[in-house]
């Protein structure tokens, strides 16, 4: 049996041939068009001046890319402000080998989830209704007093939802942005359904850990650590980072493999900047990983 095309592209990611390194200045994303991460890509794109974008299908994907060079950078969802931390973003933070990448930027959006169905269906026609975890969690409680017999299923992203729904039999509605329903040619059967009218979303921005980092006076820090019951990393960790105004302000965390010891991915914010090379001295006796170093961005509107 002959591999299929993503197998072959898969493939030429892990053994870095050159058919697998992308122009320069790309950026991958999760796709496909008509995803908040189109949104939020787009919006970087105008303000960064990057020559391409490349709609991934996982999160996971993403990050390969960019560590394996195929992309320059790629935009991973990290927090909603209903649903809490990404899960696969968190568990790449999170797992045992270092990412091979670093953030060097966020693009925050507001989130507007609609209900999308194929043009003439009803409410009463629908039978499940599918999209991104991550969205029918930011949406649980309209669901629960709207449609609370129906059915949930998680896809991989709200435009992959939309585009199931344009091509099923209208029995299906997706949750997903009014611009998937332009770009997949549905009806919003009901807008703005999100839990929380402020609803917004975090992406990072992410390249190549090789990479140096642009940001020379960050304001933001996203830092990897490992301690164990035994150990005061995370207390040294955090007083150092404070005496160089930095407070820790997020925090997941997740097993090493190793009893008693856990994998901490901490954010820490300053209202007044401080020196990377000092940051990066800080961090080195305490055997912290930096893992991202910028200035926050505005919401966009």
């Amino acid at each position: 049996m002959k591999p299929g095309p993503r197998i072959l592209l898969t493939l030429l990611a892990v053994l870095r041939l050159p058919g697998a390194v992308a122009s320069e200045n790309s950026i991958a994303f999760l796709g496909p068009k008509g995803s908040y991460s189109d949104q939020a890509v787009s919006e970087y794109v105008s303000r960064a001046d990057l020559t391409g974008t490349t709609p991934l299908d996982t999160i996971t994907q993403i990050a390969l890319s960019v560590r394996n060079g195929r992309v320059q950078y790629g935009l991973l969802p990290f927090e909603n402000s209903i649903g809490g931390f990404v899960g696969e973003t968190h568990r790449l933070l999170l797992a045992p080998q270092d990412p091979g990448w670093h953030v060097i930027a966020d693009v925050t959006i507001s989130i507007s989830n609609n209900l999308l169905v194929k043009p003439g269906t009803t409410s009463s026609d629908l039978r499940k209704i599918i999209s991104h975890p991550e969205a029918l969690r930011e949406s649980a409680n309209w669901l629960k007093s709207n449609f609370p017999q129906l059915p949930q299923e998680g896809v991989s992203s709200t435009a992959a939802a939309a585009e199931a729904v344009a091509m099923g039999d209208g029995t299906i509605a997706a949750i997903a942005s009014a611009a998937a329903a332009n770009v997949y040619h549905l009806e919003v059967l009901f807008p703005d359904i999100q839990d929380d009218q402020r609803n917004a979303t975090t992406f990072l921005i992410v390249q190549a850990a090789e990479r140096d980092f642009v940001e020379q006076h960050p304001t933001r820090l996203i830092v990897r650590l490992d301690s164990s019951q035994d150990d005061d990393a995370l207390t040294r960790l955090v007083e150092a980072l404070h005496r160089l105004s930095f407070t820790l302000t997020n925090v997941d965390s997740g097993p090493t493999g190793k009893l008693a010891s856990n994998r901490f991915a901490l954010v820490f914010d300053s209202k007044s900047d401080a020196d990377l090379e000092q940051i990066q001295s800080t961090l080195r006796p305490i055997n912290a990983s930096l893992i991202g170093a910028y200035r926050p961005s505005p919401p966009s509107r």
